[in-house]
């Protein structure tokens, strides 16, 4: 029972975040506010900063696009599928 709960609040911990990058991602593509687009860039620069690190120093690297947010997003989307499949 205890393992249900934690892999069900994992699972939607994944869903919330895949949620929020969604959001990111589109927020990238229209001028917003400042005040929102900094929200959205407090929330998932723990996410997107590492990965940005990691691709400056591969060959994935890109100064036109920044692969970052797609990456994560299929990050995340294979740890919502694995915490799914344990439940």
């Amino acid at each position: 029972m205890m393992e249900y709960i934690i892999y069900r609040s994992l699972y939607l911990f994944f869903v919330v975040l895949e949620f929020i990058l969604v959001i990111y991602i589109i927020m990238s593509w229209f001028p917003f506010g400042s005040k929102i687009k900094s929200i959205m860039r407090e929330l998932t620069s723990p996410l997107l900063d590492p990965l940005r690190y990691l691709l400056k120093h591969s060959i994935l690297y890109s100064q036109v696009a920044d692969l970052s947010p797609i990456i994560a997003f299929f990050i995340i989307s294979y740890m919502q599928k694995f915490f799914y499949s344990l439940l």
